[in-house]
C-alpha cells in the first residue's frame, strides 16, 4: 500500500512541475510586445516600424500590429481570414516580400484575437459593422503615414471583406488583392462536397467513400452549429485529408493553429486565450450571415484594379468558383493568377511566384 502511495505522490509532483515548466515556457513566450525588424547582425533596421497600436473604431477597442523594413513605404492592409483567424505567422516568413516593400498592417478584426472581449454578443457581429471598422482603420493609416491611398490585401473570409470593402469605398486604396476569394460560401461547400467525392472514388479510399455517401449536402442555411453536426465537420475533414487546404498534405491544427499562436509575442497569455475563444466566436457568429451573403449577386463593378491569386487545388474556396467570379467582374484593370501548386495559401506554398506576382503588379507599375 505505502508502495502505491508513493508511487502517485511522484506522479502528481511530475505532473505539477511539467504543468508548471510549460506554463512557464508559455509565459517567457508571451511578453504581449512586438519585436523589432533586425539586420543581419541584429542591430535594429533605421527606418524600420514594429508597432502595437489599440485604436477606438465604432467606439469599441481593437488592436493592430504595424510592421515594415522602411516605414516611409507604401502601405498595405492585410485582412486576415478566419473569421476570427488573427494570427498570421505567414507574414513572418522571411522569403515573403511584403514586410520589405510595404508598411504591413494587420488589424485583429472585431472580435478576433486581442480584439476580443466578452462582452461582445452574436448581435453584435454584423458584416456591414466590419466593414464601417475596416474604413476607419484604412483613413488612420492614410493620416498616420500621409498617403493619399492604401494597398489592400483580403485572404479567405478576408476577402469577403475585402471585395465589399473596395466596393463600397474604392476611393481609400490604390489596389485590392485576392487571395482565395470568396464570392458564394454556400455554393463553394457544394462543389468542395462533389469534389471530395470525386476524390474518394478516384483513391479507392473505401472507408472515405462509405462516410461521405451517407452524408447529405444541406438544403437551407442552417447555424454552423447544426452544419457541422449534420454534415460540416466530415465534409470538412476529408477537404482537408485530400490536400484541398493544403496541396498534397493533410493540414495539421497543431502546426497551423497552436504553435504558430505559442511563438506570438504579441500576444500575453490570457490574449492567447482569448485568440482561441474568439476564433470559435466568430466562426459561430458569421456562419449565417456568410451563407447567405451572395457577392456574386451583390457585386459586379470594381473601380480600381483588383488581383486574384488563387490556389487551383483550393477546395475550402474552390478555384474555379473563384475564376467565374472574377470573369463577370467589371474593372479598369483585372488580372487572375492561378497558383498550380498550391490550395488555400499560394502565398505561403510559392512564395517566389507570389512574390513576383507583387513586384509586378504593385512595385513596377
Amino acid at each position: 500500500m505505502f508502495h502505491w502511495k508513493k508511487t502517485i505522490i511522484a506522479l502528481l509532483g511530475g505532473t505539477i512541475v511539467l504543468l508548471l515548466g510549460l506554463f512557464l515556457l508559455l509565459w517567457v513566450k508571451s511578453p504581449g510586445t512586438i519585436q523589432p525588424l533586425v539586420d543581419d547582425k541584429g542591430n535594429a533596421i533605421p527606418k524600420s516600424i514594429a508597432e502595437q497600436k489599440k485604436l477606438l473604431l465604432g467606439g469599441v477597442e481593437q488592436h493592430m500590429t504595424i510592421r515594415g523594413v522602411d516605414s516611409t513605404k507604401e502601405v498595405l492592409l492585410f485582412l486576415h481570414g478566419g473569421p476570427g483567424n488573427s494570427i498570421n505567422a505567414g507574414l513572418r516568413n522571411p522569403d515573403l516580400i511584403l514586410e520589405k516593400e510595404f508598411v504591413v498592417v494587420q488589424w485583429d478584426q472585431f472580435a478576433c484575437g486581442r480584439s476580443y472581449s466578452s462582452t461582445i454578443t452574436p448581435e453584435d457581429m454584423k458584416i456591414d459593422s466590419f466593414i464601417s471598422y475596416a474604413v476607419e482603420v484604412s483613413q488612420y493609416l492614410m493620416q498616420r503615414f500621409q498617403k493619399e491611398k492604401i494597398h489592400l490585401l483580403g485572404h479567405s473570409w478576408g476577402s469577403h471583406l475585402g471585395i465589399l470593402l473596395i466596393h463600397k469605398h474604392p476611393e481609400l486604396f490604390h489596389s485590392y488583392i485576392g487571395m482565395a476569394q470568396s464570392s458564394n460560401k454556400y455554393e463553394g461547400e457544394r462543389i468542395s462536397f462533389e469534389w471530395v467525392k470525386e476524390k474518394a472514388a478516384e483513391l479507392n479510399d473505401k472507408e472515405g467513400m462509405e462516410e461521405l455517401a451517407k452524408l447529405e449536402f444541406p438544403d437551407s442555411f442552417l447555424t454552423m452549429t447544426e452544419w457541422n453536426d449534420r454534415f460540416g465537420w466530415q465534409h470538412r475533414s476529408y477537404v482537408n485529408k485530400y490536400g484541398g487546404i493544403e496541396y498534397g498534405k493533410e493540414l495539421e491544427i497543431i502546426s497551423s493553429l497552436l504553435i504558430p499562436l505559442y511563438h506570438t509575442p504579441e500576444y500575453t497569455i490570457s490574449q492567447k486565450i482569448n485568440y482561441i475563444q474568439g476564433l470559435q466566436f466568430s466562426l459561430d457568429a458569421l456562419w449565417t450571415q456568410r451563407m447567405e451573403r451572395t457577392l456574386v449577386n451583390e457585386i459586379d463593378t470594381i473601380q480600381i484594379p483588383v488581383i486574384i491569386v488563387h490556389g487551383l487545388h483550393d477546395y475550402n474556396i474552390p478555384h474555379d468558383q473563384a475564376k467565374d467570379f472574377f470573369n463577370e467582374l467589371k474593372a479598369p484593370y483585372k488580372k487572375f493568377y492561378t497558383f498550380e501548386q498550391s490550395a488555400h495559401s499560394p502565398y505561403l506554398e510559392e512564395v517566389d511566384k507570389f512574390n513576383a506576382i507583387i513586384r509586378k503588379e504593385l512595385l513596377e507599375k
